[in-house]
């Protein structure tokens, strides 16, 4: 089970917003929203699985943690402004 305190090295590979939301303290609707912004504005990184009318969004690992280490950067720059 993910929470908070799980560290980054022990997500999956592939995570699911579910995991994502649990992970962030969020819940998975948040998540899903801000799947639906694009990347370049800030984002979650996903990836479509299946090939059904609805795919199921995914997320790698990698790219979740290069999004959190973009979002913290970011944060702390606002913080200095």
């Amino acid at each position: 089970m993910i929470t908070r305190n799980t560290p980054l090295e022990d997500l999956p590979e592939i995570l699911t917003p579910q995991e994502i939301a649990d992970h962030m303290g969020l819940d998975r609707y948040a998540i899903y929203e801000m799947m639906k912004i694009p990347q370049k504005l800030g984002g979650i990184p996903n990836f479509p699985l299946g090939n059904g009318k609805r795919p199921h969004k995914r997320t790698l690992k990698r790219d979740y943690i290069s999004w959190l280490e973009r979002k913290n950067n970011v944060e702390r720059g606002a913080m200095y402004a």
